[in-house]
């Protein structure tokens, strides 16, 4: 899986902005990804249409290695109460005092 090996990526150290729109890597895509915890300069996540249940959502909402984050996007996924919840979490969290937007449809 194309997502694993993302999520696996301890050599992007640097990495800034990530897009993986329209790819539909699913929960266990987003599962991955949640659990990278290199990606310490990340300020934009774009993962729109993936196809993300609350599974994957609530994984990568669970992330506290991107304190930088300021744009997340999650439009058309079917995240579900339990992933508006750990969204909604993020937005309140401590950790993401950059985070000025959050796209959900």
């Amino acid at each position: 899986m194309k997502a694993a090996a993302i999520g696996q990526n301890s050599s992007w150290n640097e990495l800034k902005k990530l897009v993986l729109s329209n790819t539909d890597i699913g929960d266990a895509g987003g599962v991955a990804i949640g659990k990278n915890t290199c990606w310490k300069n990340l300020e934009e996540l774009n993962l729109d249409t993936n196809k993300f249940g609350p599974q994957g959502i609530v994984s990568i909402a669970s992330n506290v290695t991107w304190s930088r984050l300021k744009k997340f996007v999650l439009t058309l996924n079917n995240i579900g109460d339990e992933g508006g919840e750990a969204i909604g979490e993020i937005a309140l969290g401590t950790n993401l005092s950059h985070l000025s937007s959050i796209c959900v449809r």
